[in-house]
């Protein structure tokens, strides 16, 4: 292994620790809110466990590795970005719902009822 990647590597190590302390400090803060309060932030709570879970093996360049460790929160950073850039994910849902109910009709023999063209 390289000087360079090891660089990279404990770099990485670092943003990751630093992003699980932001979450860790992120959930004591949920544990003092109402429920409905944390049902509030449970989509950003997954997302941000999201982000997590793909930081451990993500392969990012020592610049972008570097960029993240100035922000004083990657984690929340990542997440207004996230929300900003959504609609991708409500194509997923979408798609997801459209694929499923097109598999059930299929696998429950629904045909499709004919348009009648005299109705128009």
């Amino acid at each position: 292994m390289s000087v360079s990647s090891m660089r990279v590597e404990k770099l990485h190590a670092e943003l990751f620790e630093k992003m699980q302390e932001e979450q860790r400090v992120y959930i004591e803060d949920l544990k003092t809110k109402t429920a409905d309060e944390i049902l509030n932030h449970a989509y950003e709570y997954l997302i941000r466990e999201d982000f997590l879970e793909e930081m451990e093996n993500i392969n990012l360049n020592e610049r972008q590795i570097r960029a993240m460790l100035v922000t004083e929160t990657p984690l929340a950073d990542l997440y207004r970005k996230w929300i900003d850039t959504e609609d991708p994910h409500k194509e997923d849902i979408k798609c997801t719902i459209n694929n499923y109910s097109a598999d059930e009709a299929e696998r429950l023999g629904i045909k499709e009822k004919r348009r009648d063209r005299d109705a128009r």
